[in-house]
């Protein structure tokens, strides 16, 4: 009983060091294509949608509601209540 109890542990811990090596492999792969899409002058990230955040604010003190400023300003209500309060930047930096 305990041989096939001590080779499956050894057979689970090679197991764990070919899946700790490929997650390497495949983290340096991923930073290796950054690097070299951030040189090509790509921005990597999902593209941010500029907004005028002095003009939907003063949009709604005018009164217009957040379904309206999600509309005009093509974001969803929930963001156009984020940047009306201030929670996150808009447009790339």
């Amino acid at each position: 009983m305990k041989k096939s109890n001590h080779f499956q542990i050894l057979q689970e811990n090679i197991y764990k060091l070919i899946c700790e090596f490929e997650r390497e492999l495949i983290r340096e792969r991923t930073m290796v294509g950054l690097r070299r899409a951030r040189s090509l002058g790509h921005i990597p990230g999902r593209k941010r949608n500029p907004v005028d955040v002095e003009e939907l604010r003063k949009a709604r003190r005018g009164g217009l509601s957040f379904a309206k400023l999600a509309e005009k300003f093509g974001v969803s209500s929930s963001t156009a209540h984020n940047i009306y309060v201030g929670k996150f930047k808009v447009g790339h930096d």
